[in-house]
């Protein structure tokens, strides 16, 4: 049987994978300026919001307090790490499963709605290495596990729009506003809220 079969058999190894997910996904997200400086950015974007004039100027105004790029993929690598711990706590499948011929369906299912480690293990379905793409965690049927509002996730949609033209930055059109901003409060207080241990140290003990 796979190594990957024999993690999703260990209750303790679950455990301790979920909430160093969660741990991981707060550290990722304070390496995006944005983030740390949300509550600065969230009343000038308030600010600027009620003139129209000024609501499109508003990304040249956060220029000191967002790195478009380098943000994008902190933010969006804060949201795997958290979206997959919150599937794994609710013990849902994370890593893709094995897309042999006698597994060609689920695995098409799998990329429309998560797949409970209970049935994975009594159909002794073979898992790969991998996890879930970002794509895979966006759609609907994932988006509900995670208690983030619509808003958020269409949000968040965008951010990972820019970080997928990453190689193509010179001709993309950047923006921020305050949907943007909001999202990101919204993730980062989901993150922090998840577990009464993230108000802590960064430490687990196993």
């Amino acid at each position: 049987m796979p190594l990957v079969n024999d993690f999703y058999n260990n209750s303790k190894d679950i455990k301790f994978t979920y909430e160093s997910l969660m741990i991981n996904a707060r550290k990722m997200l304070h390496k995006a300026k944005i983030a740390t400086n949300i509550e600065s950015a969230l009343r000038i974007a308030k600010a600027m919001e009620k003139d129209a004039k000024t609501r499109s100027e508003l990304f040249c105004v956060l220029l000191d307090y967002y790195e478009h790029i380098i943000d994008d993929v902190a933010i969006m690598s804060a949201f795997e790490l958290f979206a997959k711990s919150k599937l794994l706590r609710k013990q849902y499948i994370i890593h893709d499963l094995e897309s042999a011929k006698d597994q060609h369906k689920i695995r098409n299912v799998q990329k429309k709605q998560p797949i409970h480690i209970k049935s994975c293990l009594a159909k002794n379905y073979t898992i790969k290495e991998t996890t879930l793409s970002t794509s895979v965690l966006l759609s609907p049927k994932y988006t509900v596990k995670y208690n983030l509002s619509d808003s958020c996730i269409k949000n968040l949609g965008f951010f990972n729009k820019t970080r997928n033209l990453l190689h193509m930055h010179e001709i993309t059109t950047y923006g921020m506003h305050l949907e943007k901003l909001e999202a990101i409060i919204e993730l980062k207080q989901a993150i922090e809220n998840c577990s009464p241990f993230l108000s802590g140290p960064y430490k687990l003990n196993k």
